[in-house]
């Protein structure tokens, strides 16, 4: 028999784990997607990797072409919704920050190799490939660069500048991105990545509870050339990825 406290844990863990996917819609507000259909043009493509497997992409181009745009990306294993070429997200950015918007950035949104409208097979926190002897030697930093290389060469009026930008599960897939980078990534923020699901996370506990709370919070920024800046918050001192995507938004804006 199920004791009382583990059957509300296991609910709240099934209600996280459903509220994933709707989460990654941010927000249901139809005045900010009417406001996003005004100033982006919505491309839904299928981004081949070096495997031949597809990675489902949406891509959100300004209309207004009068200026060339760096390129702001997410990679996500828990979807990109809303789906459909007529159907836009209702804020685009890094915590909604209207700034990235009106400066007129490309945005990009990919389901994770094996995520719901990407091909392939879904590894939980893929391994890096150190050596890689074949084309279907891929891991993440594989499938980061090869969409790199599709965005910059098919997606109009984008500068050749591009950042990647991720909380938590989508911060292990910046984090991943850095590693053997495509010549076109600028800069990462990774905020609080997964990066040790055996230290401090809620996948090795044995039935255990976290008394000591969120495992970690913090954002580091990770250059060209993999200089590192910025420093470690607390949680009192971070709010959402503010400061993570402000040093973002200045090295992308270097050249724009």
């Amino acid at each position: 028999m199920i004791s009382s406290p583990m059957k509300t844990a296991a609910t709240l863990l099934a209600g996280l784990v459903i509220s994933a996917p709707l989460a990654a819609q941010r927000g249901g507000n139809s005045a900010g997607s009417d406001s996003v259909k005004a100033h982006y043009r919505k491309l839904e493509v299928r981004i081949p990797m070096r495997d031949g497997v597809k990675l489902f992409t949406s891509v959100y181009v300004p209309r207004d072409t009068s200026k060339a745009a760096p390129i702001l990306m997410q990679r996500s294993p828990y979807g990109v919704a809303p789906y459909g070429a007529d159907a836009y997200r209702a804020s685009l950015g890094p915590s909604s920050n209207p700034k990235f918007a009106s400066y007129g950035f490309v945005f990009v949104y990919q389901d994770a190799r094996g995520r719901f409208e990407s091909e392939g097979a879904f590894t939980e926190m893929t391994p890096h490939k150190d050596v890689k002897k074949s084309k279907t030697d891929v891991d993440e930093s594989t499938d980061t660069y090869d969409t790199i290389d599709w965005l910059v060469k098919n997606v109009p009026h984008n500068n050749g500048r591009v950042g990647i930008y991720g909380t938590s599960y989508p911060g292990f897939y910046t984090t991943a991105s850095c590693i053997d980078p495509h010549p076109a990534l600028k800069a990462c923020e990774p905020g609080a990545p997964m990066t040790d699901l055996w230290m401090g996370d809620d996948l090795f506990h044995n039935g255990g509870t976290n008394a000591k709370g969120y495992y970690l919070t913090g954002t580091l920024r990770v250059t060209r050339g993999l200089t590192l800046a910025g420093r470690w918050l607390s949680s009192n001192e971070i709010s959402g990825e503010h400061y993570g995507v402000d040093l973002l938004l200045v090295d992308l804006m270097a050249s724009f």
